[in-house]
């Protein structure tokens, strides 16, 4: 009984009875403590210090708990949830910790605004919504105005949201099938985007000893790095990033970073292109 308590000083664990403890540590200190088992894993589910929880509140506390395990729940868990701080599930703050950690291992500095730019213009409902709700029917009103019309945009959207909602499953903030997912999905209720392929036109190649002469007489930093690029066959922003510390010589070395195949590049100039 609650008088007991005050002169019971000896270590121990002490029954009151259905699971409930008072444990005696072997520093004095008392704390109630709820006893149970998980199969045959034994649980303990500590109520609070015998010093400011009375024994009337401590064997409601075990009552509240042995309620639970008669379900079949785990009173430990359930509180453990209770506690949890709350997750903001919004689908644009789920994306927004998703780009967080891929942007790291993004080579280009554009991919991110791609991302949200294409986002924010075509998913604008599903960004505002719980990434737990977004169902089929939001996804494919984001797809459809688009999916004939700009097919490539299209694709890449549905890329995203599939990602996004595979990293909200991972998280636990969802549960089930990802609704933007093709295979088996999407592909029988959408019809399959034609993509465009092919090259863009290009010049001929007889033409352009006579294209760079008529560059040569424009003068401007524009018409100067086009012939810069014709004469290093360089990628466009390989040539608008270059410095002259990347000029040794007659060699121009691109560093890794600006490669799309990461390694560093060396270019050998000739006169015109210096």
């Amino acid at each position: 009984n609650a008088r007991q308590i005050g002169g019971m000083n000896e270590p121990g664990l002490f029954a009151d009875g259905n699971g409930l403890y008072l444990r005696i540590d072997q520093t004095g200190s008392k704390r109630w403590v709820y006893i149970y088992y998980r199969g045959a894993k034994r649980r303990e589910m500590g109520l609070g210090s015998a010093l400011t929880v009375k024994l009337a509140e401590a064997r409601s506390m075990a009552e509240d708990a042995r309620r639970v395990t008669r379900a079949g729940g785990d009173p430990i868990e359930d509180r453990r949830i209770a506690n949890a701080p709350v997750v903001d599930q919004t689908f644009s703050v789920v994306a927004a910790a998703l780009m967080d950690d891929l942007e790291k291992g993004w080579k280009s500095p554009k991919q991110r605004p791609q991302w949200e730019a294409s986002l924010n213009q075509h998913a604008a409902r599903i960004m505002t919504m719980d990434v737990a709700k977004v169902d089929t029917e939001a996804v494919l009103s984001a797809l459809r105005p688009i999916w004939t019309k700009n097919p490539e945009t299209a694709s890449r959207l549905r890329g995203r949201i599939e990602r996004i909602i595979d990293a909200a499953t991972a998280r636990g903030l969802r549960s089930g099938e990802n609704p933007a997912r093709w295979r088996g999905h999407l592909s029988i209720l959408l019809t399959s985007a034609k993509k465009q392929r092919g090259h863009h036109a290009a010049m001929h190649y007889g033409a352009v000893p006579d294209f760079l002469t008529a560059l040569a007489r424009r003068n401007s930093i524009s018409a100067a790095a086009l012939r810069f690029l014709i004469l290093t066959a360089a990628r466009s922003g390989e040539v608008r990033g270059a410095t002259w510390e990347e000029i040794d010589g007659d060699v121009w070395v691109v560093p890794a970073e600006r490669m799309k195949a990461g390694r560093e590049h060396h270019v050998p100039l000739t006169d015109a292109a210096l």
